[in-house]
């Protein structure tokens, strides 16, 4: 595939679900102060009402896709759920030229991997989707190796963390408002770094993307 169609990556729709919580606050190991004197730095790391939002989106071509705001656990039936109500609405304003051509990217999450799932896929996208157990693999353990690990889901969180959110549908209006701010030139620049990327995992070490050859 990549190495007969230089331009392949243009059509695959890199796809990821990220879990934004209220405090935006991941691992607190991740936080270290050091003075000379107490900096009485204060952390807020409770709150009498804790919630988080399940989101999905996407990158294909030049365009974004979602976000898509689950409501409460990503299950298989609640992703095969939105592969057939939700997905093609979100798809609307991509060109048929590309999404004739599209290969949909999932990575192996057990949602993913449901087989009602994969039969949807199959039907769907036959010969075209890349995930566990799909027609074409997708390597385990594979961090950082799509736009969405380094570039989309980073980006997003920066912006709407940027101030503590006040309630569930500020964090949602935030989210929605980081997603329609990216431009098409910025997802062309990161689309041509990904192939950078991959060129030099293909040359170093070519079994992450040997099932794409």
């Amino acid at each position: 595939m990549v190495s007969e169609n230089e331009n392949f990556f243009k059509f695959v729709l890199f796809t990821d679900e990220c879990t934004f919580h209220r405090n935006g606050f991941v691992n607190r190991h991740n936080f270290h102060y050091y003075d000379t004197q107490n900096p009485h730095i204060v952390q807020v790391n409770n709150h009498q009402h804790n919630w988080s939002i399940n989101v999905w989106g996407g990158i294909l071509h030049n365009y974004v896709i979602g976000p898509y705001i689950f409501q409460g656990s990503v299950t298989g039936e609640v992703f095969l759920n939105f592969l057939r109500n939700d997905f093609p609405r979100l798809i609307q304003h991509v060109p048929d030229f590309i999404k004739n051509r599209m290969w949909l990217q999932l990575d192996g999450a057990p949602a993913h991997f449901s087989v009602t799932v994969r039969h949807h896929l199959n039907e769907h996208f036959p010969n075209a989707w890349i995930g566990r157990q799909g027609p074409t693999s997708w390597p385990p353990r594979s961090a950082d190796l799509t736009p969405m690990d380094y570039f989309l889901s980073g980006l997003v969180k920066s912006n709407v963390y940027r101030v503590p959110a006040t309630t569930r549908e500020d964090m949602v209006e935030r989210i929605q408002q980081s997603f329609q701010g990216i431009s098409p030139l910025v997802l062309s620049n990161v689309r041509r770094s990904f192939r950078r990327r991959t060129e030099l995992c293909l040359t170093e070490n070519g079994h992450h993307f040997e099932q794409l050859l």
